[in-house]
């Protein structure tokens, strides 16, 4: 039998998981938004500039909180190249 405190903690990790999805949610329905702005003006799909300021960024922001700066910044290169997938699908 696992004990309270352990399942009390796996509960709070549930929870944020549920959070991180909802607002992983909320970020791809804010870039088809991007995506149908960029197909209107006849933008392309993948903006490099941008992608390495935010790639910096995640770094900081992973150093900021303690967490493996490679790892922050693999996790977003996946949610991007989602992105990206979808931009061109639409």
């Amino acid at each position: 039998m696992v004990n309270a405190e352990l399942e009390s903690l796996r509960r709070q990790i549930d929870t944020i998981d549920a959070d991180i999805v909802e607002l992983l949610a909320s970020r791809f329905r804010i870039t088809a938004q991007v995506g149908e702005l960029k197909a209107r003006d006849g933008l392309a799909a993948v903006d490099s500039a941008r992608e390495a300021r935010q790639q910096a960024r995640y770094r900081e922001l992973a150093e900021l909180h303690g967490l493996n700066p490679e790892l922050l910044v693999n996790v977003f290169r996946q949610v991007i190249a989602q992105v990206v997938v979808n931009h061109r699908a639409a």
